[in-house]
């Protein structure tokens, strides 16, 4: 079974890179986040970690949660 935190940060992952929420765009806050997902802010906090260390997004503290560039690595053959 999938923890929660990971399946809110596939969630948002899968929103960014279908373009849902492009470079710059500020996601949905903590609060709206644990609503949407009946969850506790701090297992929202785990999944914008995760997020975040693979660098999809960028908290920035008081003004909220943004999208970063997605740079994608193409193999040359």
């Amino acid at each position: 079974m999938i923890p929660l935190y990971l399946k809110i940060a596939n969630y948002l992952e899968t929103k960014i890179l279908k373009g849902e929420y492009l470079p710059g765009d500020k996601i949905p806050s903590e609060n709206i986040l644990s609503e949407q997902f009946n969850t506790t802010r701090t297992t929202v906090r785990k999944a914008l970690a995760e997020l975040e260390k693979k660098g999809i997004i960028t908290r920035v503290f008081g003004l909220g949660t943004f999208v970063t560039e997605i740079n994608i690595v193409s193999k040359k053959k």
